[in-house]
């Protein structure tokens, strides 16, 4: 598996990352950088896909040697491609320590975890894509995706009992790398974002959204500067409801006019420009009983007040399962996907204002949440 997580490296877009220097006006930026969604498609996607949810990673559970090994793959890409590390000390990475007792696990060091506590070290992968604008290149888009998935759990019908995690969340990571490696050719070519874009692969999320709430609580780029958050996971698969409409353009849009009509306003122009999906607002309601705005690592800048947008296409019957592999995703349809979110990020880090949350019930809800 080493081999072939070296071979997606060395294969995939050879191109130099160094910028040139070209002055651009904020709208010529902007439009010639939504040029380069349309290189988004499906066969970049599918070699690293099939990379992070391959059967040698075992599912990826937090703490094991296959996360840490998933881990160091989104390094390597990283450096690959020019960006700059912003984890700690200078490294792509932010360790952290979890603690389970009685069955639940939080974010505490070993010193403080109480007497028979499980114990496990994980780690949050971050880089940046540097801004433009010297006057904007101090704010920060934050671009998430977890990375852990359940690791090996209970067989199914087929005796297999390996969690590939395909859609879950190697579909989300995989989108953070194909839009990091883009914004990176934008840069190269001169035209690249004004303000900074933080990729943020968090682990964790399957114990209880711990690596982003760990980050959240002690970023390596200040909250007060993040003017936006936007989170992939599952964005790979068409779920039923989809289906039986014969609808596979389309994408759960969650947050996003929930929390900020600036940030709403952004995404959807970013849409008609580039993957023109169905945005579905079926589950973007703050009196949902399933609380869906609220499951996901976002969650933890949406409670701080960053405003947000979580892109998800919906739960199918392999979620959490061993049927969740990469032969299953749809690729043509994720490739629509992440046009759309390479677009909403172009547009926030080249608007001149920054979003704010505008709701007041979701500032409250946030407030009671935090």
């Amino acid at each position: 598996m080493t081999r072939l997580l070296s071979i997606v490296l060395i294969g995939l877009a050879a191109f130099s990352c160094k910028p040139a220097e070209r002055v651009l006006g904020s709208k010529e930026r902007t439009d010639k950088a939504y040029a380069l969604a349309e290189s988004i498609t499906a066969e970049r996607i599918r070699p690293i896909l099939t990379a992070l949810a391959h059967d040698s990673m075992k599912g990826r559970n937090t703490g094991s040697p296959e996360e840490w090994k998933a881990a160091d793959y989104l390094a390597a890409w990283y450096t690959r491609i020019g960006a700059t590390p912003a984890g700690v000390d200078g490294t792509w990475f932010q360790p952290f320590e979890l603690a389970r007792a009685n069955r639940r696990w939080s974010l505490q060091a070993p010193t403080s975890a109480p007497a028979g506590a499980d114990l496990l070290k994980s780690r949050n992968v971050v880089a940046v894509v540097e801004g433009s604008d010297p006057a904007l290149r101090g704010q920060y888009v934050v671009v998430m995706a977890h990375y852990d998935h359940v690791g090996i759990g209970r067989a199914d019908a087929r005796g297999d009992s390996l969690h590939n995690g395909a859609d879950d969340n190697a579909s989300g990571t995989t989108g953070l790398m194909i839009l990091a490696e883009t914004l990176q050719q934008a840069r190269a070519a001169g035209y690249g974002p004004r303000r900074s874009v933080l990729f943020l692969h968090v682990s964790a999320e399957e114990r209880g959204l711990l690596g982003s709430r760990y980050f959240s609580d002690n970023p390596t780029r200040s909250i007060d500067s993040t003017i936006a958050a936007i989170n992939l996971d599952m964005v790979g698969r068409i779920d039923q409801a989809h289906r039986d409409r014969a609808d596979t353009n389309y994408i759960y849009l969650i947050g996003s006019e929930l929390v900020s009509s600036h940030l709403d306003s952004l995404l959807r122009s970013a849409n008609n420009r580039t993957g023109r999906l169905s945005l579905d607002p079926a589950l973007n309601d703050i009196n949902d009983p399933q609380q869906i705005y609220r499951r996901s690592d976002h969650w933890n800048f949406g409670r701080l007040g960053v405003p947000f947008a979580f892109f998800f296409s919906g739960l199918h019957e392999d979620y959490h399962r061993p049927g969740d592999e990469s032969h299953k995703i749809a690729y043509e349809a994720m490739a629509l996907r992440l046009r759309t979110a390479y677009g909403t990020v172009i547009e926030l880090a080249n608007t001149d204002k920054r979003p704010t949350i505008d709701n007041q019930l979701f500032i409250e809800r946030a407030q009671q949440g935090r």
